[in-house]
């Protein structure tokens, strides 16, 4: 946990598995587990938002989920920010459609 922030693997899969993770722990989250990037606000007290971050894998060699259309859907993605006793900052950056990574300076 840094700055009230949750960080972790992720154990849930389905659609809207990112917002689950966020209302269930009751606390903002940022996790993997889905290989796909994205963000989503749980319907919780305290407002806590959900990022899944995607992944860094070779997507082609994951040959165990091939047929499944889901994997349509995966992304590689990075979480960067900042946090301090009480904040977490998380912005979840993914390449271009060239490859490229941009990173905001």
């Amino acid at each position: 946990e840094f700055g009230g922030t949750l960080f972790g693997h992720g154990f849930m899969f389905n659609q809207m598995a990112t917002r689950d993770h966020a209302e269930m722990l009751r606390k903002s989250c940022v996790f993997g587990h889905l290989h796909r990037v994205d963000r989503a606000a749980g319907r919780s007290l305290g407002a806590p938002v959900g990022w899944s971050i995607g992944c860094l894998a070779n997507v082609d060699a994951m040959g165990y989920a091939r047929r499944n259309r889901s994997t349509l859907a995966w992304q590689h993605g990075i979480a960067w920010g900042e946090y301090n006793d009480k904040n977490c900052i998380v912005n979840v950056l993914s390449p271009t459609s060239d490859g490229e990574w941009r990173f905001p300076i």
